[in-house]
């Protein structure tokens, strides 16, 4: 009688994990998700960041940054020589009670994966001038040289005016 007891415990340790799984049969149809293995990531950019020419990013200083939809610039009307360039707007709103001066208003851009930096085409400054009044806005089209072509990934940063903050945005052109 110990091999039958042996040969028992044998059968149900063969036959426990195999009743536990199902029938035995393989599965046929197709299965519904299973909750909490699917994941869903909207297509949206970084925390803090804008998308380019979506809508448009507000400063806790009550300015407002927004920009245009890149585009690609064909090799003759970049201006500065490479194969490749970016024109995108630029616009700066004003929604404080006195008047911004723009003249010192940065923008940088970086693009590609490896986030490479890249320069305006004609090498002047972003083409901000003056001041904009209380509940104005100004507007500049800025061409950007991309040595590398890529333009998986745009990322520009606006900085209207010195202490007022700094608003990021991303795009990219297929």
């Amino acid at each position: 009688m110990p091999g039958h007891r042996l040969l028992a415990t044998a059968l149900l340790m063969l036959v426990l994990p195999l009743a536990a799984c199902g029938t035995g049969r393989p599965a046929t149809g197709t299965a519904g998700p299973t909750p909490g293995y699917i994941l869903e990531i909207p297509l949206t950019a970084a925390p803090g960041t804008a998308w380019m020419g979506g809508e448009p990013f507000t400063l806790a200083s009550e300015i407002t940054v927004a920009t245009g939809e890149p585009v690609v610039v064909l090799p003759g009307t970049a201006g500065a020589g490479h194969t490749t360039a970016v024109r995108f707007a630029v616009t700066i709103t004003n929604r404080r009670p006195e008047p911004l001066d723009v003249s010192d208003a940065v923008v940088r851009a970086n693009v590609g994966a490896a986030r490479t930096p890249v320069t305006l085409a004609d090498g002047a400054g972003p083409g901000f001038r003056g001041v904009v009044e209380p509940g104005r806005q100004q507007t500049v089209d800025l061409t950007f040289s991309v040595p590398t072509g890529d333009l998986s990934l745009i990322e520009v940063r606006v900085t209207p005016a010195a202490r007022m903050g700094t608003a990021l945005f991303q795009g990219s052109v297929d």
